[in-house]
C-alpha cells in the first residue's frame, strides 16, 4: 500500500528555517534557497505543481525556454540551471559553493499538455515555458501536481517552510469549521510528514512508521488535514526528501 523506503533512524529537524540536518554531516539534505517572505505572493498563489529535476548520468546544464504563440509553442534561448533559483534541492552542500545540480525543485504555475511553465526566480517572479519530454533528453524528471497529491507521493512535505510562525493548523476534518490543533515545527514529530490523501482544499498528512530494525517505511499514522493554501491564496507546504540510505 506505501512506497517502502529507507531512512536514518536518528533523522533529526532542526529549528532553523534554511536546513533540514540528517544524522551525518556528510548525508544529502534538502536545501533551501529562498526565504518564505522573499517570495513573491504571487508565485505561492498561482502554484499549481511542483517540478523536480535531476541530471545525473544525463549530465544536462542548461533548459531549452520556449514562447507561446497563440497555440504553438516557439524555441527560443538557453537557460543555465545554475543560474536559475530554485525553492530548494536535495543533494550533498559539502563544500559550500559546490556546482553541481542535484534534485532542483521549481513551482509550476500553468500547464498546457507536455509544456509547463515554472518560476525560475521566486524573488523576481521570473518564469519560462519548458517542454517536459525534451527536457527528459538531459534530465530526469518528476511532476508533482497538487490537485493529484495521494499516498503514492514519494516525497514527504515540509507544512512550516511557508510560515513564519513555524506553526500550522491540524484539522480533525477537511474543513475550515472543524477542530484543529496546532503543530509547531520545535516537535520533531511534524518533520516527516507523509500525504494521505487529498480533499477539497485540504490534504491529510501523517506521521511514517518504520521498521526499527530495518528502517524501511510500514506504514503511515494520520495526524489530521491541513490547509492547501491560506486566507490569501499561498501554498502552505513544499515538497521534500530524506537521506535513504
Amino acid at each position: 500500500m506505501f512506497a517502502r523506503k529507507k531512512v536514518p533512524g536518528a533523522f533529526i529537524l532542526t529549528s532553523g528555517f534554511l536546513f533540514i540536518l540528517p544524522t551525518f554531516a556528510d548525508a544529502p539534505s534538502e536545501k533551501y534557497h529562498v526565504a518564505y517572505r522573499d517570495i513573491s505572493t504571487e508565485v505561492l498563489q498561482n502554484t499549481i505543481g511542483i517540478l523536480t529535476i535531476n541530471p545525473g548520468a544525463k549530465k544536462g546544464t542548461s533548459l531549452r525556454i520556449y514562447l507561446r504563440q497563440a497555440d504553438r509553442f516557439v524555441p527560443d534561448s538557453l537557460l543555465k540551471v545554475l543560474e536559475t533559483t530554485p525553492i530548494s534541492n536535495f543533494g550533498y552542500h559539502n563544500p559550500e559553493g559546490t556546482s553541481k545540480i542535484e534534485n532542483y525543485r521549481y513551482p509550476i504555475i500553468e500547464m498546457i499538455g507536455r509544456h509547463a511553465r515554472i518560476v525560475y526566480d521566486p524573488v523576481k517572479n521570473l518564469s519560462a515555458w519548458i517542454d517536459l519530454d525534451e527536457m527528459e533528453k538531459d534530465f530526469f524528471t518528476t511532476v508533482t501536481l497538487l490537485n493529484a497529491l495521494n499516498e503514492s507521493l514519494p516525497y514527504y512535505v515540509d507544512i512550516f517552510c511557508f510560515t513564519e510562525s513555524s506553526r500550522r493548523k491540524i484539522y480533525k476534518s477537511p474543513a475550515k469549521g472543524a477542530e484543529y490543533f496546532i503543530a509547531a515545527k520545535s516537535d520533531r514529530r511534524y518533520g516527516l510528514l507523509k500525504v494521505m490523501e487529498i480533499g477539497e482544499g485540504f490534504v491529510k498528512v501523517g506521521n511514517p512508521r518504520f521498521n526499527s530494525e530495518s528502517f524501511e517505511l510500514e506504514g503511515v499514522d494520520p495526524i489530521g488535514w491541513m490547509r492547501i493554501r491560506d486566507d490569501q491564496g499561498r501554498l502552505t507546504f513544499w515538497i521534500n526528501d530524506a537521506d535513504g540510505c
